[in-house]
């Protein structure tokens, strides 16, 4: 069988590598490219969303070949998937993908129709239960710390990368400035806002929408080098666009706010500013969780690349973060492909 490889470059295929079949891989970047190689009703065709094509979109459905949106899971890795880190899960979806909420997604169909048997939900309050215990997000690099804050109502505000597709497709019109401006504009004396900005930002790989002069007038602290967990420690309530920082809130119990419109919103768990008509149900916390870290993800060990499970890769992350903060040279390599990623990037956009 022939795989074709739309929107995706050498490197970005060989950090999948584990995911796929070995043989037939074909990377493509126009229709005529692809039948030139072979393209008929036997191949499957994995495409990047952010590189969508439309004209190999339609051959595909008008030929019956298999298409696959392509993209990061959501426990990712040690560090940051713009460092050039091996992701330990993947989506694989033939309907749409879940940060885009114009059109269903296999994710979406799952939450709206799946039936969660008792078994799966048991094994979805258990994975609940090791990430909070071991404290783990999609990226696990940075330190716990403990954060100091006033006796007040906090409301944590997560940044994002602004020029990302879940805010071109699900944002409706939010980017991290207009976020920090609303939570602003609706704040009491009583209330404390603390700003997270993206990783991907504050490394310098992408470039974020908040004017550093605005930033303090429109919050209270700003989080660059704690963890994600040590913020949701000292949180009341979590305010996003479309961020998987909100999922993670939930997960530990924290009052959610979206404003755009990711894929655990509209299910009865957060605070919605906006609306899909498509989701239909209430869902419980562990039938969230069985649909989007079981169910529909793809996962592989990040040791032998096999196929696994997420517990298995719960359990490799966490040794790898524990062995991060206890080796200072492991923590100097990993910090230095971060830096080495961002002047790759620079030379690239100069060239």
């Amino acid at each position: 069988m022939k795989q074709f490889f739309v929107g995706f470059s050498k490197w970005g295929l060989y950090l999948l590598d584990p995911f796929f079949e070995k043989k037939g891989r074909y990377i493509v970047s126009t229709l005529h490219e692809a039948i030139a190689q072979g393209l008929d009703e036997t191949s499957r065709v994995y495409m990047y969303p952010a590189k969508e094509d439309m004209e190999i979109k339609e051959y595909c459905k008008k030929k019956r070949i298999a298409l696959y949106f392509v993209e990061d899971g959501f426990i990712r890795s040690l560090s940051l998937g713009s460092s050039f880190f091996k992701p330990a899960s993947i989506v694989m979806d033939a309907r749409g993908i879940y940060f885009d909420p114009t059109r269903e997604s296999d994710l979406e169909y799952i939450l709206n129709y799946n039936t969660f048997n008792d078994a799966l939900l048991e094994r979805a309050k258990n994975l609940i239960g090791l990430l909070l215990k071991n404290r783990i997000s999609k990226y696990n690099h940075l330190a716990d710390k403990q954060i100091s804050v006033p006796e007040k109502n906090i409301k944590l505000v997560i940044g994002q990368v602004d020029n990302d597709m879940s805010i071109r497709k699900g944002g409706y019109g939010f980017d991290s400035m207009k976020l920090l401006q609303t939570v602003k504009e609706n704040a009491t004396k009583e209330d404390f806002i603390l700003y997270k900005p993206h990783p991907d930002v504050v490394s310098g790989i992408r470039e974020g929408s908040v004017d550093e002069k605005k930033l303090y007038t429109l919050c209270d602290l700003i989080v660059t080098d704690a963890s994600l967990d040590s913020c949701f420690d000292v949180a009341n309530e979590v305010h996003t666009i479309t961020s998987l920082s909100g999922m993670e809130a939930l997960l530990r119990k924290k009052k959610v706010f979206t404003y755009g419109m990711p894929f655990y919103a509209g299910w009865g768990l957060t605070e919605d500013l906006q609306r899909c008509d498509r989701r239909k149900r209430t869902l419980s916390m562990e039938e969230l969780v069985a649909a989007a870290y079981i169910v529909y993800p793809k996962y592989v060990s990040l040791k032998t690349g096999k196929s696994a499970t997420p517990e298995e890769v719960l359990e490799e992350i966490r040794t790898l973060r524990k062995y991060y903060f206890e080796s200072s040279f492991f923590r100097f390599k990993v910090n230095m492909l971060g830096k080495s990623a961002v002047m790759i990037r620079k030379i690239r956009d100069i060239i």
